[in-house]
């Protein structure tokens, strides 16, 4: 589910609690695509279940719903993000060189020998761009 745009280009949710930047600029929310969006449809499949476990018709559509449940079911995977450790270590002390020298020399002690992973650090991305990509920022 893409949010729709705004005459200057960004992408907007549209929500009264989201700013437009709330999700990283990005057109495709993490939360509505990979959350949301497939617990609406299972729950539909789960009522259309009940109703016709109690005798009375069914929810129109049903086996569509379910088979795009299935298909929902997949779409974090686009959202996984994955990062090596050399360029872990890279953003992070690209990141400390960014503070203003009294955040810098604040946090110096713990950052003169920060343990990097040693192994792929992977995480889900907050949103995708407006071509379906994860964020590289």
């Amino acid at each position: 589910m893409r949010f729709k745009r705004d005459a200057d280009g960004w992408c907007h949710p549209g929500s009264w609690r989201d700013s437009r930047v709330g999700y990283a600029g990005g057109c495709f929310a993490f939360d509505v695509n990979v959350v949301w969006v497939p617990a609406a449809l299972r729950a539909i499949g789960t009522i259309d279940s009940e109703l016709c476990a109690m005798g009375e018709p069914g929810v129109e559509g049903a086996a569509d719903v379910r088979s795009l449940a299935e298909v929902w079911r997949y779409t974090g995977r686009h959202f996984t993000v994955a990062l090596g450790p050399t360029e872990v270590e890279s953003r992070v002390r690209a990141k400390l060189a960014s503070l203003p020298e009294p955040e810098r020399a604040t946090g110096t002690p713990c950052w003169r020998a920060p343990a990097f992973p040693t192994d792929t650090l992977r995480f889900p991305a907050l949103s995708l761009d407006s071509a379906g990509q994860r964020s590289r920022s």
